[in-house]
């Protein structure tokens, strides 16, 4: 049997990097205060080389270009989750948004 989860999601900031750093730091301070497992996915609008706090023990969905939909060049839609997930991501077709759709597989270790 597989444990509850906490599960969210997030959007952060595009044009203004210190609020777009500023909320990795909230996001990372809010999942330190989870009890494991968790999740969170969505749009981060930056990289993952450029998040603070790259010494922390989370799981990261395969990079996967979705920005911007019509010629995809960017990994910046992610699913973030705690050690206790193995991650997939698939890009899915699609034209409702800037993004590509990312079909995120989580499948809980412990």
């Amino acid at each position: 049997m597989q444990a509850p989860f906490w599960a969210g999601i997030t959007h952060l900031p595009r044009q203004d990097g210190q609020a777009r750093t500023d909320a990795l730091r909230r996001l990372a301070t809010l999942t330190d205060g989870l009890t494991e497992p968790w999740l969170i996915c969505g749009d981060f609008n930056t990289a993952t080389s450029s998040w603070p706090g790259g010494d922390r023990v989370v799981v990261v969905s395969p990079a996967k270009l979705t920005y911007p939909a019509d010629e995809p060049a960017e990994p910046i839609d992610y699913c973030v989750a705690s050690a206790a997930f193995r991650l997939d991501a698939e890009v899915l077709p699609g034209s409702a948004s800037d993004h590509l759709p990312l079909l995120i597989s989580a499948r809980q270790t412990r």
